[in-house]
């Protein structure tokens, strides 16, 4: 369920077959009635009932209702906005989404709710409305090889597609990647994370020769800030809903932040006149920019490859498991690393819980009650592993110091080596993909819910991918990039990115203008983690 009605969505068109019958204009007396019912009601209710009730709100549905998304932003005004940052927060508790310093709470969740709508193209040109590097929600893609084992020095973003399944008879635009600067070395199968400013993290990897014990951030530059664009009456038509609303702005001067009303934050609405053409609504969020390279980091104890990376609910970062080697055969490892402050420059990797199995290949995911799993992996010999490992992270008091647990979790249905394992906004861990045995690859899915304490088939996906990388956004979708199709030919890549969409519990191909191997992912043993921006 969707809980962000302050921010307002598309407005009914008025545009043929979209709405109204006929292409007529609409009777407002109706809607105007209907708005002050709405508004009556919001307004009424005690705040412990309300903050019971939003929830449950479905903002797609409520944003169809200009009137509906006021009453709401008028609550905002006029009552606790405490209860907004609770309904906002309730909503991406899931994504274990952690706050910039840099960004006020009020816009980190408008970016989040922003990464999350669906991207519609504009009734004028068809063009997606604030697409491109504007649009907060992005999946990066980082190294990987097209010709293993030689690694790519390349790193790409596409923007989180958003909750298209929303909008009837909506189809996603084609897919798009976006380059980015590139690494400082050339590395495939790298640990990839984010830390809690937002930055990308490449960790370990294979150079081609050798496994690598470098590591490298992509940071945020806050000083270059950066506004997406909005038509100027939708802003003036948003101003005259709230006006008493206070924009927000970040200025930057030490470790100050100072809010202002000279940026717009949130914008959106319908033409009061019916018969003009709705123009497509957009959100106006202050956010900064990508800085233009990698800064190399400190480096780890052990150089390893094909390794989990993750960062924990107290910011540390984590190294988890890996190889000497991306071949079989190779020396194993299962050992972790953990860097407590990534942002600090004296700070060094230290060593962490030993895992109770040796894993390369492996994959990681984190749930909100802070816990790190880890799942699969080549376990040396001819051996591939289904287990699953719990280390149970303490604050910041207790450390990361406690062991993992082998037995907290069943293993999964089948052995996997370069998959996904992803944690869900159902609650769930999902693992996606990979191989069995270093040849073959997997189109099986399979989700694990802890209330129920097994594993659970999904639909398979479209074609079978082995060490491939996936990602969630945060509409909720599951993102399945590059991979290997499926047999022993080593060139057969699958470049084509497919879409896990749980509400509809069904798979689809997300393509490309052109050619799907010149405008899809065709690369294997990539990295793939969300940013903001």
């Amino acid at each position: 369920m969707q809980v962000f009605p302050e921010v307002t969505a598309p407005a009914v068109s008025n545009k043929r077959g979209c709405g109204n019958s006929g292409g007529k204009p609409k009777d407002n007396s109706s809607s105007q009635n209907a708005s002050s019912c709405i508004l009556r009601i919001f307004t009424s209710l005690p705040p412990d009932l309300l903050h019971l009730a939003l929830p449950f709100l479905d903002g797609t549905a409520l944003g169809r209702w200009e009137q509906t998304c006021q009453a709401a932003l008028t609550l905002v005004v006029h009552r606790n906005e405490e209860l907004w940052h609770a309904a906002a927060a309730r909503e991406y508790q899931w994504f274990n989404p952690v706050k910039p310093s840099y960004l006020s709470f009020k816009q980190f969740y408008v970016a989040l709710r922003k990464s999350s709508w669906p991207t519609e193209p504009s009734m004028n040109t068809g063009i997606i409305a604030d697409e491109g590097v504007h649009r907060p929600g992005k999946l990066y893609v980082v190294g990987g090889s097209s010709d293993r084992p030689m690694p790519l020095q390349t790193c790409e973003f596409f923007n989180d597609l958003g909750g298209t399944k929303k909008l009837p008879m909506k189809s996603p635009p084609p897919f798009s990647l976006y380059p980015i600067a590139h690494l400082h070395q050339k590395r495939s199968a790298p640990g990839v994370a984010r830390d809690h400013e937002d930055g990308v993290w490449a960790v370990g990897g294979w150079s081609g020769s050798a496994a690598l014990n470098t590591v490298e951030r992509l940071g945020v530059n806050v000083k270059e800030m950066m506004t997406t664009k909005s038509s100027a009456d939708t802003i003036n038509r948003t101003q005259d809903m709230i006006p008493r609303m206070q924009t927000l702005t970040i200025v930057h001067n030490a470790t100050t932040m100072v809010t202002s009303s000279s940026s717009s934050t949130i914008s959106g609405g319908s033409s009061s006149n019916s018969n003009e053409r709705t123009t497509p609504p957009t959100i106006a969020t202050t956010l900064c920019r990508r800085e233009a390279q990698w800064n190399k980091k400190q480096e780890l104890q052990t150089a390893r490859c094909f390794l989990a990376s993750i960062t924990d609910l107290q910011g540390r970062l984590y190294a988890l498991g890996g190889g000497e080697s991306i071949w079989q055969g190779a020396r194993v490892l299962n050992t972790t690393e953990i860097l407590d402050d990534p942002l600090a420059s004296a700070c060094a990797w230290r060593m962490g819980p030993a895992m109770m199995e040796a894993r390369c290949g492996l994959s990681a995911a984190l749930d909100t009650h802070g816990h790190i799993y880890v799942a699969g992996g080549y376990g040396g010999g001819t051996r591939y592993s289904s287990s699953v490992e719990v280390l149970r992270v303490g604050d910041d008091s207790e450390g990361a110091t406690r062991g993992w647990l082998a037995d907290a979790v069943p293993p999964m249905q089948v052995a996997r080596t370069g998959f996904g394992l992803a944690f869900g906004p159902d609650r769930g861990l999902v693992a996606v993909g990979g191989s069995p045995d270093g040849l073959h690859s997997h189109r099986t899915a399979e989700r694990y819910d802890d209330r129920e304490g097994r594993w659970r088939w999904l639909p398979r996906m479209m074609t079978p991918r082995g060490y491939c990388a996936v990602a969630f956004g945060t509409s909720g979708l599951l993102y399945v990039v590059g991979g290997e199709a499926g047999d022993a030919n080593e060139n057969a890549r699958n470049p084509v990115v497919e879409i896990f969409d749980p509400r509809a519990d069904r798979w689809r191909a997300w393509v490309g203008p052109g050619d799907p191997g010149k405008d899809g992912m065709d690369r294997v043993d990539l990295g793939l983690v969300w940013a903001l921006v």
